[in-house]
């Protein structure tokens, strides 16, 4: 069993996210991705989470969202 976590964090200008995993009963870095927070249009901060778990899902080859929330 595959073991993660998913870290973001939600700033007034950068949204910041980590995967880590667990490996040989530690947990070690595996990717990160960055965006710019939003507050405007309909989305509010979620397009900057997104973006930012878009980049981690493009360096890790991982799907992190289900695509029928885009």
């Amino acid at each position: 069993m595959n073991e993660s976590i998913l870290a973001a964090d939600i700033g007034s200008l950068w949204t910041k996210v980590i995967l880590l995993d667990r490996v040989a009963g530690d947990f070690r870095f595996v990717a990160r991705g960055q965006a710019l927070t939003t507050t405007s249009g309909g989305e509010g901060v979620l397009a900057g989470l997104r973006a930012a778990l878009q980049q981690i899902e493009l360096t890790t080859g991982r799907r992190l969202l289900d695509r029928r929330l885009h």
